[in-house]
């Protein structure tokens, strides 16, 4: 299974209990592997690279995706074989598969209302922004969005999204959503 160089492994809860949560998940019949804290989730898209090799569905040890991260060429997607219900294996590192049960996450992905999305923001000046609202010793970083919109109750895309701090609502900042291409 090939999978795109991101860091998967981020959507995962760090520490829980919930074993299930703190590993990504391959989902053979979708091609996807999905990671999940209970508050995020992530899923991308896989491929697999050699079609005479059936990958299996279950959970995928972190350290198997760092080890496939840094084993591969720089620039190119990670590789790993998913082949074996127990086992990952990427080059000649075996890695046990945890075989905990992964949450339905089909029954919460929904589908797309239109084929173009309502805003786009980018995510880095999300974070600079909220780190800029927020206190530095602080645990809370929610931030609460405010999109403009038209007389006619639409979102107004082209407009600047007013951020503030979650618990600190007088801590204001302004952030522009980026063009849809």
């Amino acid at each position: 299974m090939q999978y795109p160089n991101t860091k998967i492994e981020t959507a995962c809860a760090i520490r829980d209990s919930r074993a299930q949560l703190t590993q990504p998940y391959y989902d053979a019949d979708a091609a996807l592997l999905v990671a999940t804290n209970g508050q995020i989730l992530a899923a991308i898209p896989t491929t697999d690279p050699d079609e005479h090799v059936k990958c299996v569905s279950g959970s995928v040890p972190v350290d198997a995706i760092k080890y496939a991260r840094k084993a591969s060429a720089r620039g190119s997607d990670p590789i790993m074989d998913l082949s074996n219900a127990e086992t990952v294996l990427v080059n000649d590192a075996t890695f046990t598969r945890p075989s905990e049960t992964f949450p339905d996450y089909r029954a919460i992905i929904q589908d797309k209302a239109r084929n173009t999305p309502d805003i786009c923001i980018d995510a880095a000046l999300l974070k600079r922004l909220s780190d800029a609202l927020q206190d530095r010793t602080g645990k809370d970083h929610r931030v609460n969005f405010y999109l403009a919109r038209n007389p006619d109750g639409t979102i107004d895309s082209g407009s600047p999204i007013r951020v503030e701090a979650a618990k600190h609502p007088e801590r204001i900042g302004l952030i522009m959503p980026c063009r849809i291409d």
